[in-house]
């Protein structure tokens, strides 16, 4: 599987995740967003995904917090307003 094989592309890690945000696992989402994350700090992009999928767990206090990352990142997008 070409995601399996490009273990260090964040763009590869970004699409597993959201493709597994769309198969309503966010839990495993949440693991391909870290490494995201991890490799790529300033992607408001990530920090706003993972927060949805830390909302979906319903853990809101998680979710806050990469809401607020997103907005320092990029404090013109209205989506992440709008998810907070």
């Amino acid at each position: 599987m070409l995601l399996d094989i490009e273990k260090n592309n964040i763009d590869a890690l970004s699409l597993k995740a959201r493709i597994l945000m769309e198969l309503n696992l966010p839990k495993e989402a949440i693991y391909f967003y870290n490494k995201v994350i991890n490799s790529k700090s300033n992607d408001y992009s990530s920090y706003l995904c993972r927060g949805n999928c830390y909302a979906t767990l319903k853990n809101f206090d998680l979710a806050l917090d990469d809401y607020d990352k997103a907005i320092k990142l990029y404090p013109n997008l209205a989506e992440i307003y709008l998810n907070k």
